[in-house]
């Protein structure tokens, strides 16, 4: 019976309508489909971050991540959770599911977070939110390292990514260079127990005398022969021992950073 419906079938004009009908509606869904050579897939991503100085990276899983997930797991549209938890910090990255709105995914963790901070463990001093795109992943990664680190280390490997940095930047079409690694030029003040008792000098003293030598204040400007002269009142100065020798006097008897703490640095 059924192989005589289909030989009926066959010998019918039908088939050959159905044929022309499928023939012209693909052409019509090829001409008219909307499409593109790179489709923008919307995947809202949010890093929240907070800042809990202190606390070692154990504690900080225990105290501000952990919370933080279960706070943050609550928001409609998370699609998975990851953390990492560093020392004085807390990294919680949501993905949500794919389509869902980025403004509302971000105003939604926004609102989550700021309804809920009296929930906040007291140690948390301050979170920000980063949002993060499908498009923000690196295309190109240059490496530099050094056969001799006695001679060029981690820090001058990081200033010459910086001086890079400029140069890649100029390159067209390229959206954002990031220099990731590698130590921050810094100078370190190691402090003399014996010296800062017998000068009666505290911790706060010469956090605040290096505060204060490390500004470039005007005081003001001087008009002569035509021109306008600016005068600086203090001159910033990245070596370690001019730094420590600008330093103002650390107490009213005149002692000088030099005198209870020893500068070196990188």
């Amino acid at each position: 019976m059924i192989d005589s419906l289909v030989q009926r079938s066959l010998q019918g004009v039908v088939p050959v309508v159905v044929l022309i009908a499928g023939l012209l509606a693909g052409l019509f869904a090829l001409q008219f489909t909307p499409r593109e050579e790179e489709p923008q897939i919307v995947v809202p991503m949010v890093v929240v971050q907070a800042s809990a100085p202190g606390l070692s990276a154990r504690q900080v899983e225990r105290q501000v991540t952990v919370p933080m997930e279960n706070l943050l797991s609550q928001i409609p549209g998370v699609e998975n959770i990851y953390s990492v938890s560093h020392t004085s910090m807390s990294e919680v990255t949501l993905r949500f599911y794919v389509g869902e709105d980025r403004e509302d995914a971000l105003l939604n963790t926004y609102n989550k977070i700021l309804s809920n901070e009296s929930e906040m463990p007291p140690v948390v001093q301050n979170w920000w939110l980063d949002p993060v795109e499908v498009d923000d992943v690196p295309i190109v990664l240059l490496g530099l390292w050094s056969d001799r680190p006695d001679q060029y280390s981690d820090v001058e490997l990081h200033r010459v990514a910086d001086e890079l940095v400029s140069y890649l930047q100029a390159i067209p079409d390229t959206s954002e260079v990031n220099v990731i690694g590698g130590r921050h030029r810094q100078i370190n003040v190691n402090l003399d127990p014996e010296a800062m008792v017998a000068r009666l000098t505290t911790v706060q003293d010469i956090a605040s005398a290096i505060s204060v030598s490390n500004r470039l204040v005007n005081v003001g400007d001087l008009d002569t022969q035509n021109q306008n002269i600016l005068v600086p009142g203090q001159r910033r100065d990245g070596d370690a021992d001019a730094q420590g020798n600008r330093t103002p006097p650390l107490d009213r008897f005149g002692t000088q950073l030099p005198d209870s703490a020893q500068n070196d640095g990188d």
